[in-house]
């Protein structure tokens, strides 16, 4: 959520003195430059997470062949994140968590969800299409599978900022380039394309479906989970800097 990295990465005065390493992190839609001792500078290498630490998440999980893509009922949004990095822990950790605004609306649309489900043998499931901001393509989709929670804060998104979260349960990731998306204008967005949205837009039923669909057939070519052994040494170390200066 957050492009602000230099603000968490930046070392202390008393770092300074150490070697040190530049590391670049490589996004679909940006290079982030990320300073680290050479005593961290092993865990963010992505072939050795990969050869002894595997990866925490099961790509069997994901992108099956039976996922549902038609439905009496449904609501869909578009989610917009500042990072990849918030992205892989949604994805690792099951949650999300959006602007003040941005939660209340999920929330609204769930609880109405929810009573329209009653009355459809499948249900009225919520689905969110993800797009991290710049990158020029969509990446992912997952459901929202309860209501949201005002109380509860996730200390590991990049800003801590982001108040509040909602469980979510994550069927497709795999990159989509825009290209495939930018027929599909909205009606209630200015009737702007597709691409062009905000966080938490909702997208019209027979263009969701649309989208939902060149989403599942869409031909795997790379997606988030190829980083994310990576992604999980990135936090680690992250994580690690974070406590250390809290203690000091």
């Amino acid at each position: 959520k957050s492009e602000g990295l230099a603000n968490i990465t930046t070392l202390s005065n008393n770092e300074s003195s150490m070697l040190q390493s530049q590391v670049s992190l490589v996004t679909k839609s940006k290079v982030h430059p990320i300073t680290v001792s050479d005593s961290e500078a092993p865990a963010l290498q992505s072939d050795s997470l990969i050869q002894n630490h595997g990866s925490s998440i099961n790509r069997d999980d994901y992108n099956k062949e039976n996922f549902q893509i038609s439905y009496e009922k449904a609501k869909f949004f578009i989610i917009k994140s500042y990072s990849e990095d918030d992205v892989h822990k949604s994805i690792k950790y099951g949650v999300w968590s959006s602007t003040p605004n941005g939660n209340k609306r999920l929330d609204e649309a769930y609880k109405k969800a929810e009573e329209k489900s009653e009355s459809v043998s499948n249900g009225c499931p919520i689905f969110f299409f993800f797009s991290v901001n710049s990158s020029g393509q969509f990446c992912d989709v997952a459901e929202m599978v309860g209501s949201v929670d005002f109380t509860k804060n996730m200390d590991f998104w990049l800003q801590g900022k982001w108040n509040g979260c909602l469980p979510v349960k994550w069927h497709i990731v795999k990159d989509v380039p825009n290209g495939h998306f930018r027929h599909i204008v909205l009606s209630n967005n200015e009737n702007k394309s597709v691409t062009h949205s905000r966080d938490t837009q909702e997208v019209q039923f027979h263009q969701r479906l649309e989208m939902l669909k060149i989403f599942k057939f869409f031909p795997m070519r790379t997606s988030l989970l190829d980083d994310f052994a990576f992604y999980d040494g990135r936090q680690k170390v992250l994580q690690e800097r974070k406590s250390k200066y809290q203690v000091q």
